[in-house]
């Protein structure tokens, strides 16, 4: 079993950061995640990783906000500054290039590539000719936004199996 005094800068250096992320993690009232972070918790709190005091602390900024938590300040601003809603929908513009021309080619997003991908060829990819791909910049065709937006409702979706993080075998 390992404990922090196995790594105690490593526990001193993360521990600042460890309340945020904990209370950013609970704060919509799901409670799959809220079982997942009690369990994490739990398991800290065994292994002696943070101290008990400590845990408790995280324990009581894990609360969804519906309850009116203790850390809900920082909850709050959170939650409003993801909520802002826009009177007028913006429209989806396509932007002129993608990636920095002066950007060398392995630092180019990987769709950049794709022009120069032929099946069955055996000459390789001449790597001078790969450059940022040129759009023709204005708003996005509709079925692009349509796919995007289908895209991104999805994902919203998306529930996340997250794997135990003690094991009792």
């Amino acid at each position: 079993m390992s404990n922090s005094s196995s790594f105690p800068s490593f526990v001193e250096s993360v521990q600042p950061f460890v309340v945020d992320l904990v209370q950013l993690a609970s704060c919509e009232d799901r409670p799959k995640i809220r079982t997942r972070i009690d369990t994490l918790l739990q398991v800290w709190e065994e292994d002696a990783y943070f101290s008990k005091g400590y845990v408790d602390k995280l324990r009581e900024r894990a609360v969804p906000i519906a309850t009116g938590a203790a850390g809900a300040p920082f909850v709050d601003r959170v939650i409003s500054t993801s909520q802002i809603r826009y009177e007028k929908e913006q429209p989806y513009l396509m932007p002129a290039s993608h990636g920095d021309s002066s950007t060398p080619y392995y630092d180019l997003p990987a769709g950049n590539l794709m022009p120069h991908i032929m099946p069955n060829r055996s000459i390789p990819i001449r790597i001078d000719d790969v450059r940022a791909l040129q759009f023709a910049a204005g708003p996005a065709d509709d079925n692009l936004v349509v796919a995007l937006k289908d895209f991104m409702s999805a994902v919203g979706k998306l529930d996340n199996h997250i794997m135990d993080v003690h094991d009792d075998e």
